[in-house]
């Protein structure tokens, strides 16, 4: 799949093709697993990202947050999404469900794109270790904590990572 990032750009229309599309988002999050939206059939990115001082910092971002979410198309996420979905649907707490795999989903993303694309899993850590550095603190309750703790975890954070005692004691549970 060959994207150029200067103009818009889409495949032919096809079995198993994506669109890309450029399109101004207003809020652009400091997760770079947030800034594309896929929903399985296109992405949208954001004109321009820029959270870092460089121009080159911001264009690796960029490729990082392209490459997460192609990640869902290469490694069948989108492909298993009915079934997903009919899964969630049996849960008392959809909600929870659907963060739970959420979280889990994003971190396998992650792992599968750092030893396919070896030349990028550099840019990914770096990616994860800057949206882990930019987690807030904030006091959440004891389900939260869990949220938070996985979602950590999936960027490749440690107890150590964990500043707020709820959370230390939290991420304990899962040694």
């Amino acid at each position: 799949l060959d994207l150029s990032l200067k103009d818009q750009a889409s495949t032919q229309p096809g079995a198993g093709d994506v669109k890309v599309n450029r399109a101004a988002r207003s809020e652009v999050g400091e997760d770079y697993r947030e800034l594309p939206i896929a929903d399985g059939l296109s992405i949208v990115l954001p004109d321009c990202i820029s959270l870092y001082e460089t121009v080159e910092e911001n264009f690796r971002l960029y490729k990082v947050s392209l490459l997460h979410q192609l990640g869902y198309f290469e490694f069948d996420t989108f492909d298993q999404i009915a079934c997903i979905e009919e899964h969630i649907s049996t849960y008392d707490d959809q909600i929870l469900a659907r963060a739970l795999f959420q979280i889990l989903e994003d971190a396998r993303i992650d792992w599968r794109l750092e030893r396919k694309f070896r030349g990028a899993a550099g840019d990914i850590k770096l990616q994860k270790k800057f949206a882990l550095i930019k987690r807030q603190d904030d006091p959440i309750m004891p389900r939260g904590q869990l949220l938070e703790v996985l979602v950590r975890a999936s960027l490749g954070g440690s107890s150590e990572n964990f500043p707020a005692e709820p959370l230390r004691e939290t991420a304990k549970l899962l040694r």
